[in-house]
């Protein structure tokens, strides 16, 4: 009957164990012997990380773009122009020979022609140099960010990690459990037909053993959606099979944390949006100040009546010019003046961000090491329940099968038991959530 009870359930597990791979492509297999490959693989291979990184990179590129401002530009440019109707000028006619007169001259030729090099470069531009230190400000932002997402992948790699172990455990448990209420049924049933027990307590037998089948189904279950969700983590593809070749030590967890908890990257970025405010508010008051640029053309021209185009030296004549350019903002509709309101606005608001979300991060660490000292201790009570209950099934296992006593007696310690399991499973989960938590910050 044990056998066959066992035989029964195997399939059910295989096929909720094994992964489901594509038709035709074989899956590589990931061993992971501890916690720390399982960070260090996805610290090199995760999606979304590497994305966080091409950000900076972005970011870093963007700020050496605002550096242009610095170098002149140059550009090369040439021109053809007709003139349709030549410009009238009005002269003396003293030049003439007639004075008291004025004569309509025009002047020019029908095609004019350009060709030269234009430099400019930016003496002093303070709004130019505000925008290259947010762009600067943006790669650190980029950096923060990029830490702050390697906290939480790190927190969640280790949480996702021992939930694997922890509930590869509990279908161990599961499976020796289910050949315990196997061998129950089973004497039970030679009692039945000794005519010892009722049809009462065979069905009771049964029902019990469903209900450790229907637990193995779903810690299963649970154990393929808690590895799935670390394949991702892990940034592996899809058949891709993770190994585990490390079991938790449940007589004693092993996490006792005794490390001080370091800086929370989160507050990093509102660190650094409380700079971005300040530079946003030097930018706008930059917009008030004066600009001055040096500006050279060096050209050539040629002048012709009929249309055509000569590159002989004596068509061309030299045109060159310096200039220097000062811009000074007088009127702008009031735009400016309202755009530095709402920036100082802002600013006002991301020091507040910050402080209130600082205070929050003190707070909330000094609770998460008081829960993590209280699920310590929650969860060492849950073992020692555990393994009282344990005894008490094995206990209670020999005195049925020698009549001792009967199965409603046997069931409910059975079921006391299976309490005491699931609040340790869920004890330990707990715990190593706030665990995981407690390593990311010291990652």
């Amino acid at each position: 009957m044990v056998q066959n009870s066992i035989k029964n359930i195997i399939p059910v597990l295989f096929q909720l164990a094994v992964t489901i791979v594509k038709a035709q492509q074989m899956p590589s297999i990931v061993q992971l012997n501890n916690v720390e490959e399982a960070i260090e693989y996805a610290i090199n291979n995760n999606a979304d990380l590497k994305i966080q990184h091409l950000n900076r990179e972005k970011s870093n590129a963007n700020y050496k773009a605002s550096l242009s401002h610095w170098y002149p530009v140059v550009s090369g440019s040439f021109t053809g122009q007709e003139n349709l109707s030549l410009g009238t000028t009005v002269l003396p006619g003293e030049i003439f020979g007639k004075p008291g007169e004025t004569i309509e001259a025009r002047f020019g030729k029908k095609y004019n022609y350009n060709a030269g090099l234009n430099a400019s470069m930016s003496l002093w531009d303070w709004s130019a140099i505000m925008k290259s230190r947010i762009a600067d400000n943006e790669i650190k932002i980029a950096g923060a960010q990029e830490e702050a997402y390697k906290q939480t992948l790190t927190e969640q790699v280790i949480l996702h990690y021992y939930l694997c172990l922890i509930f590869k455990w509990a279908i161990q448990i599961g499976v020796t459990d289910y050949e315990t209420v196997a061998d129950i049924l089973k004497i039970t049933q030679e009692k039945f037909n000794q005519g010892l027990v009722n049809k009462i307590e065979i069905n009771s037998a049964e029902i019990n053993l469903n209900n450790i089948e229907q637990n193995l189904i779903k810690n299963t279950h649970l154990l393929e959606d808690y590895k799935f969700k670390l394949q991702i983590l892990l940034g592996l593809p899809f058949t891709t099979i993770i190994e585990f070749n490390e079991d938790i030590k449940f007589s004693n967890p092993g996490i006792d944390y005794s490390g001080e908890l370091s800086f929370d990257k989160n507050l990093q970025l509102y660190e650094l949006q409380v700079r971005k405010s300040n530079l946003d508010v030097k930018f706008h008051k930059s917009l008030f100040y004066p600009e001055l640029s040096l500006g050279s053309y060096i050209g050539k021209q040629q002048f012709r009546d009929d249309f055509g185009l000569s590159f002989s030296s004596g068509s061309w004549k030299n045109l060159s010019n310096i200039s220097l350019k000062l811009s000074i903002p007088v009127f702008t509709g009031f735009a400016n003046k309202h755009q530095l309101k709402a920036s100082k606005i802002n600013e006002r608001i991301a020091e507040e961000t910050f402080y209130n979300e600082e205070q929050k991060s003190i707070i909330n660490d000094e609770l998460l090491l008081q829960e993590y000292e209280s699920s310590l201790q929650i969860s060492e009570v849950a073992y020692k329940n555990f393994l009282l209950a344990d005894d008490n099934v094995k206990l209670s296992f020999q005195k049925y099968e020698q009549g001792i006593i009967g199965l409603e007696m046997y069931l409910k310690l059975f079921d006391d038991y299976l309490t005491a399991e699931n609040n340790y499973l869920n004890t330990l989960s707990n715990l190593y959530g706030y665990y995981a938590t407690l390593q990311s910050r010291n990652k």
